[in-house]
């Protein structure tokens, strides 16, 4: 059954009396508000774009989902749908298709709302993880229980827990998604490191990388929630000069995968590095007696001899040890790799 609604006094009583439920009707545009609650916090301009050239040329194909909201009717499913349209009313006045919207009125509740609108948009492969897993801390905040939530998206509790503990994670952590920003020693076109004149220390670059793929947030959220629980064990037993390095280690490994392009096993070996330091067996591999020269104010450091240290190993150990040899007075240092 299809209804026409021409204004809004006439949607009120229809919303009041839910003489709509499970039907499809055709709402003025401006009796339709977006969620609070929807998961999507981006949209992207091609993607989007496309629907708007589709929808103008073959109107609107499915419709979207509603609820009842006060005197209006919420969206539960369909905001890009939604947001088309109501451009092509905006660019297209004249053109009637565009007046109203076809919707599908159903009955949930405020949780039933966020694993709905999570289903949807998961199942269409169409959120970044980082909108899964703020729409699925909110749906659990809104009142779902985390089974139902974990059941709606086809999910075991393993699944969900990944993504809640994403959610929890610092903000700094997320922007690896994003964005990975590093710091790397300046060197000159012989590879010798460039010193500050005034300071006599190494001068040291901030470098962009782009993002890390998810798999990879995923495992250094789990790194970073072992670390600081180990940070904290540490703090309670006492001791002095306690420094956290949950963080620190992080961002290191964070850096090393962006810069080096880590797959996600190599990754976790470094982890695993990382949370056993004094385990041999989690070691990957160790310097192998790299040779130091030294004449008056020069030092070269030979790593041709250390086989073993490969990739941001070699990178890391070049760069800690010329740092060093610059803090005790070289003002010249060359790497031979």
């Amino acid at each position: 059954m299809s209804e026409e609604m021409s204004d809004t006094g006439e949607i009120t009583d229809k919303i009041n009396g839910d003489r709509f439920v499970g039907e499809l009707v055709h709402l003025p545009l401006c009796a339709v508000v977006p969620s609070e609650n929807n998961p999507r916090r981006s949209v992207d301009k091609e993607p989007f774009a496309e629907l708007k050239r589709s929808i103008r040329e073959n109107g609107l194909l499915q419709p979207i989902v509603v609820r009842a909201a006060g005197e209006r009717y919420e969206i539960v499913g369909g905001h890009r749908r939604f947001a088309a349209v109501s451009e092509l009313a905006q660019e297209t006045p004249a053109d009637a298709r565009f007046a109203r919207i076809a919707a599908m009125v159903v009955d949930v509740d405020d949780a039933a709302l966020g694993i709905l609108q999570l289903a949807e948009n998961v199942n269409r492969a169409d959120l970044a993880p980082l909108e899964v897993a703020a729409g699925v801390a909110a749906a659990i905040t809104s009142g779902a229980a985390p089974d139902d939530v974990a059941r709606g998206l086809g999910w075991n509790r393993r699944q969900l827990n990944r993504y809640l503990q994403l959610d929890e994670a610092p903000a700094w952590l997320k922007d690896f998604s994003r964005e990975v920003k590093a710091a790397k020693t300046r060197r000159d076109e012989r590879g010798v490191v460039v010193v500050d004149e005034v300071t006599q220390r190494p001068i040291v670059d901030v470098v962009t990388h782009p993002g890390l793929a998810f798999s990879h947030v995923f495992e250094l959220v789990t790194a970073y929630n072992v670390l600081r629980q180990a940070d904290a064990e540490r703090l309670a037993a006492g001791g002095d000069g306690f420094k956290p390095h949950a963080e620190r280690v992080v961002r290191k490994l964070a850096a090393g995968a962006a810069a080096d392009g880590w797959g996600v096993a190599k990754l976790r070996s470094e982890i695993k590095r990382a949370q056993h330091p004094g385990d041999r067996s989690a070691v990957s591999a160790r310097p192998a007696n790299p040779v130091l020269v030294v004449a008056k104010d020069r030092a070269m450091l030979d790593l041709a001899r250390a086989r073993r240290v490969v990739g941001p190993d070699r990178e890391t150990l070049a760069s800690d040890l010329t740092e060093l040899l610059v803090d005790v007075g070289f003002r010249v240092v060359v790497v031979k790799a």
